[in-house]
């Protein structure tokens, strides 16, 4: 089966926000979790099936688990070949994963900011 595709200007308009929980509840002890907390109506990410409570495991062959705030934002911003960023999401209460595809259309992906929308 394809991957959905979700695509946008950037990660911040791409239309889904997601937060991260850190291990021991510390910011420097690694990332133990990234939680999709919002998806648009009608928005690119709506459509791939993006929901509310989904966890994001791996980007591209990256695991989340124990990564670093600077670790994160690199694979979001790093360039490839077919200028997609793979991601594997594992549905809410349930061990099923499945892949999403981000394609952007700016140059840099970056990580939105606390006072941005999609953090």
């Amino acid at each position: 089966m394809a991957p959905y595709v979700v695509k946008g200007k950037s990660l911040a308009q791409s239309g889904f926000g997601f937060k991260a929980t850190f291990r021991h509840h510390l910011i420097w002890a690694g990332i133990k979790e990234l939680m999709i907390v919002n998806v648009e109506p009608r928005s690119a990410a709506k459509k791939a099936g993006l929901e509310v409570g989904e966890k994001i495991l791996q980007i591209r062959d990256v695991k989340v688990d124990g990564l670093g705030i600077g670790e994160l934002k690199r694979e979001f911003e790093r360039p490839s070949a077919n200028g997609m960023i793979r991601l594997t999401i594992q549905a809410k209460d349930s061990a099923a994963t499945r892949i999403v595809e981000l394609q952007f259309s700016e140059p840099s992906a970056r990580i939105p900011k606390a006072s941005e929308p999609n953090q």
